[in-house]
């Protein structure tokens, strides 16, 4: 199955490479939880492409759905507790029709290097590098066995096996790449080499996230008429602090009048609770929650917004590079975020965002209320956040840390 296929005759830099690339991506919801892992990948080679270098991407799940919802609600109880045993090894047999697929991908393809995407029970990538003699990087953004430890409690999980396989599918590789400084420690601690694994944090795509006049149209599309709107755009994870969220809603819409929200994200297994929050409170028609924004549709709606959130909870293992942020920041908008992990890197406190104690509502609301009363300080913020974007982190200075990445296993 051939997902997403894209070439791009630009070449800013004059490098006239002409390697081509194969990148297998095994994320399963691609536009809603996984939204900022698939932006990722085609920002990144995108940019790669602007390069020289050919690239095809393979959204080798692009078709399958989380199917958990439905057999809960359909399913017989005799099929859901056979389920709880067999969808692992299930998963695992499944990865053998992957490598036959991927076999005849690659003989289509006949590509110079393979990357390929970490994720639970894949193992045919470093088979295939192999078989194929082709170099091999691996992408680790995330780390795949601690999620199911943590967040997963579905099935019955055979972890030794899976962990073993998660290690060889970055031993193997003959480089590998991850978005943060933390997730990198966690898999030297595992084992891997430090010289193994490189940190490519995320970026922002600076031609379409950028500063621009307060987008008054959206504001009348969605008949918010208050004087200032703050946003938030992401799924509805957990880890994504919806509970704060809630929590700011409730106080800053209740504290000021001329406030309204705007929310946009699709996925999450809180979404649903998050709408119930919304449709039961006094302040609904004050409040508007968007799930079906392509993300082509984002910079303009985030131009529509006045302060923009990104309340993560207290975790104790905070390993992501948000997307987010990133282009909250690009577009020239005051950031309130929690101090966690690489978030700490992109924001100096009241120069580019405003920085929040984790878990701590009344820092949000005193960081919040600030940037309420004092639109000076939103725009001097926001423009700061803006130029450090565009200095530092749009996806050609990820393209360039890839590049030298990529010429190291090719010698």
């Amino acid at each position: 199955m051939i997902g997403y296929a894209r070439t791009c005759n630009s070449n800013p830099l004059n490098i006239n490479y002409s390697m081509k690339i194969s990148y297998f991506s095994y994320l399963y919801d691609l536009y809603g939880a996984s939204i900022g892992s698939t932006i990722k990948a085609r920002e990144l080679f995108h940019a790669m492409e602007s390069f020289g270098y050919s690239v095809k991407i393979h959204w080798r799940k692009e078709n399958e759905t989380d199917q958990t919802e439905g057999i809960h609600k359909v399913r017989s109880y005799l099929k859901r507790r056979l389920d709880l045993v067999l969808h692992e090894p299930s998963q695992i047999i499944k990865n053998l029709n992957y490598l036959g697929q991927e076999i005849a991908i690659l003989q289509k393809d006949r590509p110079d290097l393979l990357i390929a995407r970490l994720e639970s029970n894949v193992f045919s990538p470093p088979i295939l590098a192999s078989h194929f003699q082709l170099p091999y990087i691996a992408e680790v953004d995330s780390p795949v066995m601690y999620e199911l430890r943590v967040f997963n409690r579905s099935y019955k999980i055979p972890y030794a096996l899976l962990e073993r396989m998660e290690l060889e599918f970055i031993f193997r590789a003959d480089k590998a790449f991850c978005v943060s400084e933390p997730l990198k420690s966690h898999f030297v601690d595992r084992g891997i080499p430090a010289g193994h694994i490189e940190v490519i944090p995320n970026a922002a795509d600076v031609s379409r996230f950028f500063p621009g006049d307060l987008n008054i149209t959206l504001r009348e599309k969605y008949q918010l008429n208050a004087e200032l709107i703050i946003g938030f755009v992401g799924s509805f994870h957990y880890w994504h602090g919806v509970k704060q969220l809630q929590m700011l809603i409730q106080i800053l819409l209740t504290r000021y009048k001329q406030v309204a929200f705007l929310l946009i994200g699709k996925g999450g297994p809180v979404r649903s609770e998050l709408e119930r929050f919304i449709q039961t409170s006094a302040f609904a028609d004050r409040i508007r929650m968007l799930d079906s924004i392509d993300h082509d549709e984002i910079p303009s709606h985030i131009r529509a917004m006045d302060i923009v959130l990104a309340p993560y909870p207290d975790l104790p293992f905070f390993y992501y590079s948000p997307v987010k942020i990133f282009e909250y920041m690009a577009c020239g908008k005051p950031v309130v975020a929690s101090g966690l992990g690489q978030i700490n890197d992109l924001i100096q406190h009241q120069k580019t965002g405003m920085l929040c104690r984790p878990g701590q509502i009344d820092d949000f609301i005193e960081n919040t209320s600030l940037l309420i009363k004092k639109p000076a300080m939103r725009k001097s913020i926001g423009k700061a956040a803006a130029a450090f974007i565009r200095m530092n982190h749009t996806w050609m200075h990820r393209a360039n840390q890839l590049d030298d990445l990529i010429k190291h296993v090719s010698k």
